[in-house]
This record gives C-alpha cells, structure tokens and sequence, in this order.
C-alpha cells in the first residue's frame, strides 16, 4: 500500500486567520499498510520499517508569516495493528495523546533557530520550534470544552508569536 497522506478535515477561520485540521488514518509498516509514499512495508517486505501508529490530526492556525500547529495521535489503530498486539500479549495506548505544540515563523526569533526545508504548514522554508510541554493542554481543552476552546488557545499562541515577531525584528 503508498503512504497515507494527510487529508483536510476541516478549514475556516478564527479571528481573520485560516484555521484547518488534517487527518492521517492510523498506519502499520510492519503489517505492510505503511505510511511513507513508495515504501511497500516493513522489512519483511522489502521496505524500511516505519512503525505502527494511530490515526494523527494535526491543527493548524496560521496568517502573516506565522502558523502554530497542534498535533492530536487518537488513540485509533488499525484493526489488524489491534490484533496483532492483543495475539502478543501487548495492550498499547488506546486513548488520544497530545503529541507537540509547533511554532512556525517565515523569520527567526533568535540566532540560531533552526529552519525546517520546505515546510508544508507555512508553505516556505521556515524557522521552527515544537513544545511538547505545552501540547497537553489541547488535549485538555478538547476533551473538557471542546473544538472551539482548541483553537482559541491556538489563536493565543499565535498572538504571543507574533509578539515575539515584533520584538525580534521590531
């Protein structure tokens, strides 16, 4: 099977800024359903082996140069990942996880931050940095208030980005 891709699963805005949430459906190289385009699975099958993993949204807040990014792993594996790791005697995560708190710039904050090429959140080459300290409270704000709580605290984060912005090349 090719690599399973993100899909757009939801774009609007918030506060005059595009917002969007992506989706990859979960994966297993090791079964041969794997996640990278032209892998054909897991060592076994010839290929390099990238894993077993849940279903992955990722949220995006972006405008100005600027995007924060969310990352959501679901808890949701495939059926057959599920059977494999039961036969095994393995339980696994089942529950969503907060996975990290992205922050990505068109210009760099400080000397030395580091450039991701060819970022497709912001669409450029970009200066980025993650926290996955911070990552947790999304994951809370989901489940006890919601979507919209989601991105307002992603809206937040991008004001206080912008502000960092400003200050560096103010």
């Amino acid at each position: 099977m090719g690599g399973l891709s993100f899909q757009r699963v939801y774009e609007g805005t918030h506060d005059g800024l595009e917002v969007f949430a992506e989706r990859r459906p979960p994966f297993d190289c090791i079964l041969g359903i794997c996640c990278v385009d032209g892998c054909p699975g897991g060592r076994d099958l010839g290929g390099a082996s990238h894993g077993r993993g849940t279903a992955t949204e990722q949220w995006v807040i972006r405008g100005e140069g600027i995007a924060v990014s969310w990352s959501l792993y679901t808890g949701e594996y495939l059926p057959e990942s599920v059977a494999e790791l039961n036969r095994r005697g393995l339980r696994g995560p089942r529950t969503p996880s907060a996975g990290g708190l992205g922050f990505h710039t068109a210009t760099p904050l400080y000397e030395g931050q580091p450039t991701q090429q060819g970022c497709i959140t912001l669409g450029i080459d970009c200066f980025y940095d993650t926290s996955y300290l911070e990552a947790d409270e999304g994951l809370r704000l989901l489940e006890t208030e919601g979507k919209a709580a989601v991105w307002a605290w992603l809206a937040g984060h991008w004001q206080s980005t912008l502000r960092q912005v400003m200050a560096a090349h103010g």
